[in-house]
């Protein structure tokens, strides 16, 4: 009964696809289309290929074992004697190949695609033809034993990871490239190079981790990319020219590099993007010094770079610029010596540099786009930085709350940079207690005020917005410290002497009664207002300024 069930069900299936034999729509619904595609392969010796709609062919498997491999110009279908012009090779032809040393391409093929080589451990030697014009995606990463290959007249673009962990120690690029994709040479043991005057972009990490030991790009360079020759250790010397976009940090650690050259077009490309970010090391530019010190040991920059330092300071404080970050910290070094000169406490210290981030700036506000009669707090990069406060006269909560926080640090003090959905601030630590430290809000005012000064949880949270819940984070690789496990817990508000959690005259009867030996104040701390280091009738009276 099974088997007669069996044989309907074929003659079934025979009739319909007779039936439909004219109907492509029909078939396919029964034959899944790439079931179609797989039949369509055609084996021509060790080769198998597909035909293309052109009448070209496209080689998509090779069956063989051979060490030196002749990918052939022209195939032969047998069925139909017909001979077909190979234009293409499949994606991964070669991949994972242990076996081949050797593979020429036939001068029929114009592209190079993705995977074509991948891992191909063994391989040493590859003919490209001449009419090649691109190198696809990973078409020759991994390649470790590929130390040389020769580009063809007419290559104009190699893709991304093209050639990355190959094993390349030289380039020579064609007169007619005009692009290089990201990581397109990266880790590989390239030493030299040399760049065509074709070429247009470079993009990021494509010669990342390589063994260059100098670089000059063309004039003709309108992009580099992000980090293009990163932790090239062994770069010493680089000639930027480029008349469009330069990425961030392109000769990120870099260490070797002690001068750039620029010309006049690269100049201001440079300095805005932060292009010479993280190179440690970098100390002049057309070997001209560009950090200078005059006879009281103060340092300023040369005149020559100064505008464009100025102008586009975020960028190099963002990219950590070498010679930026030496001006920097010599910044916030003189104005902690300067600001706590004779001061005996942490507090008088703290209250010192309170006052002076209040006293050097402004909230820099601008119109909102939307409503031109009311005001916003500037969003730029320039308010967002560590130097804001050093470098302007306004800036926002995030640059009062950086740079309060990197000059008490500085100062030895122990300070974090606290964050909320819409505020910053600080919050610092004098004697065994933590509390809040707000100069935004504190510096608002034509005088200094201390109504966010050393305030508890519960005060801070009495303030104006933004305080209602807060996490420590680090605002800057240059601000770094251990983030504690847990907040610390700000518990009472300096002037809070009796610790009730109020500061009103039962405090300042406590001072009263403290100088006439009537009470122990249970924290010295809580009682000196002013942050004198002593506990006396000022604080006594600066309390009547807290309530």
């Amino acid at each position: 009964m099974n088997c007669k069930k069996i044989a309907a069900s074929i003659l079934a299936f025979t009739l319909i696809t007779g039936a439909a034999a004219s109907n492509n729509s029909v078939i396919n619904s029964i034959i899944p289309t790439n079931t179609i595609v797989a039949e369509a392969a055609i084996s021509y010796g060790d080769w198998e290929f597909e035909i293309q709609p052109d009448n070209t062919a496209i080689i998509t498997k090779y069956k063989g074992n051979g060490t030196i491999i002749t990918i052939p110009g022209k195939v032969k279908d047998t069925n139909s004697n017909k001979t077909y012009t190979v234009t293409a090779l499949k994606t991964s032809l070669f991949q994972n190949n242990n076996m081949a040393t050797s593979i020429s391409v036939p001068s029929s093929v114009t592209e190079i695609p993705k995977l074509a080589f991948c891992n191909a451990a063994n391989l040493t030697n590859v003919n490209l033809p001449s009419g090649i014009k691109k190198i696809g995606n990973k078409a020759f990463y991994g390649t470790i034993k590929l130390t040389n290959i020769s580009f063809p007249s007419t290559l104009e673009e190699i893709c991304n990871n093209a050639f990355k962990k190959s094993g390349l120690t030289s380039l020579n690029f064609p007169e007619k490239l005009k692009k290089i994709e990201s990581y397109a040479f990266a880790n590989t043991c390239i030493t030299s190079v040399s760049f065509p005057a074709s070429l247009k972009e470079i993009d990021h990490n494509a010669f990342s981790n390589t063994k260059l030991t100098s670089v000059t790009l063309p004039d003709t360079l309108t992009y580099i990319g992000d980090y293009a020759f990163e932790n090239c250790t062994q770069l010493k010397r680089a000639t930027i020219r480029c008349t469009g976009e330069i990425g961030k940090s392109i000769f990120r650690n870099c260490n070797k590099i002690t001068n750039v050259t620029l010309n006049t077009n690269s100049v201001q490309a440079t300095f805005r993007n932060g292009a010479l970010g993280y190179c440690p090391n970098l100390k002049t530019i057309n070997n001209i010094q560009i950090l200078k010190k005059d006879s009281n040991g103060k340092l300023y920059f040369n005149s020559k770079f100064e505008p464009y330092i100025k102008l586009n300071f975020a960028a190099l404080d963002n990219e950590h610029v070498s010679f930026y970050d030496e001006y920097l910290d010599f910044m916030i070094k003189d104005v902690v010596r300067k600001e706590t000169a004779g001061c005996t406490t942490d507090a008088q210290k703290l209250r010192k540099l309170h006052d002076w981030v209040c006293n050097k700036v402004d909230y820099a506000y601008i119109p909102d786009p939307n409503n031109e009669k009311k005001l916003i707090p500037d969003p730029s990069s320039e308010c967002h930085v560590d130097s804001s406060v050093f470098m302007r006269d306004t800036t926002v909560c995030v640059g009062y709350a950086r740079a309060l926080t990197l000059l008490l640090r500085e100062a030895g003090i122990e300070a974090y940079y606290l964050g909320s959905s819409t505020h910053a601030w600080t919050m610092v630590r004098i004697g065994s207690r933590y509390f809040h430290v707000d100069a935004c809000h504190d510096g608002q005012s034509s005088t200094t005020k201390y109504s966010h000064f050393l305030k508890s949880d519960t005060d801070i949270k009495k303030c104006a917005s933004g305080h209602s819940s807060w996490n420590i984070s680090i605002s800057s690789s240059r601000c770094n410290y251990d983030i504690p496990t847990q907040t610390p817990v700000c518990e009472y508000s300096v002037g809070d002497v009796n610790m009730d959690g109020k500061i009103n005259k039962a405090d300042a009867d406590c001072i009263s009664k403290y100088i006439t030996f009537e009470y122990s104040i249970p924290d010295i701390t809580l009682a000196d207002v002013n942050g004198d280091g002593t506990v006396d009738v000022d604080d006594q009276v600066a309390i009547y300024d807290l309530f």
